[in-house]
């Protein structure tokens, strides 16, 4: 399974053949900050000690750079702690492995895709990610994705107007006041979720839609369609097998393209 989270750029991406040549470690973010974006900085501040403990040894290198996508992998390693019983006390021993996630960077629209970065690794991988490109933090975050934004992307699987139509097997709904009860969450899985009277009431009442799982329209340049999960935060899972980069990357522009509607 592989997985990704969407996140976008609040300024214009620089694609020059300088940025062919990036180079960017955890030690670089010590730099000072561009004059006059302290505040800018601010959003999602982290410390480069804290990064350092979420992606260790964490390099950013670019690989490829163009108006249509500039491609990047981010190398750190990964600790897995293995329980080493002695007795009474429980001992674990550490092992660290070397992983490299990739990258797509949409300079023509700003959406950012993060492949299989863990998710609470995500705000330090967009920290160095800000600061290498941009050349300072705080300017790429999280794609939000709120109730008014989930719907438009229901209607965008559900209608034939763009290759489809998809297909929503699962709602995750949270916040619900349903028939004078309150409901922290409600999950629906069925064929045809959209066409049933029970999730067209729940989400009325719901006060989020925190994930959907659905099948995609055939993608052209994949010829098929894929399985996946979306959340509220941009993250997706995709459960079909795992893609070549062509495909990746026919992905991406499909979910820019609903994202964009």
């Amino acid at each position: 399974m592989q997985a990704f989270h969407i996140t976008e750029t609040r300024a214009i991406v620089p694609v020059t053949r300088k940025l062919t040549q990036l180079r960017f470690t955890v030690d670089d973010l010590s730099a000072p900050l561009v004059s006059g974006d302290e505040e800018g900085a601010k959003r999602g501040r982290m410390s480069t000690r804290r990064i350092g403990q979420l992606l260790p040894k964490a390099v950013l290198q670019c690989q490829k750079a163009s108006s249509k996508f500039i491609e990047l992998n981010l190398t750190y390693d990964r600790i897995l702690r293995i329980p080493e019983p002695r007795g009474r006390d429980k001992r674990y021993r550490q092992v660290s492995y070397s992983v490299t996630s990739q990258i797509l960077w949409r300079p023509e629209t700003g959406f950012c895709f993060i492949m299989d970065v863990p998710r609470r690794a995500v705000g330090a991988a967009t920290w160095i990610l800000s600061s290498a490109v941009l050349g300072y933090p705080g300017r790429l975050s999280a794609f939000d994705i709120d109730n008014r934004k989930m719907r438009k992307v229901i209607r965008y699987l559900t209608g034939t107007s763009n290759g489809g139509p998809g297909e929503l097997v699962r709602a995750v709904f949270r916040d619900i006041e349903l028939d004078g009860s309150s409901l922290d969450e409600v999950n629906i899985r069925a064929r045809e979720l959209e066409k049933l009277a029970i999730y067209k009431d729940v989400q009325k009442s719901a006060g989020s839609i925190h994930a959907i799982s659905f099948l995609t329209p055939i993608i052209g340049d994949i010829g098929r369609p894929l399985a996946c999960r979306m959340d509220a935060t941009g993250a997706v899972q995709i459960y079909s097998q795992r893609l070549s980069n062509e495909a990746l990357r026919a992905l991406v522009l499909w979910f820019e393209d609903m994202l964009a509607k």
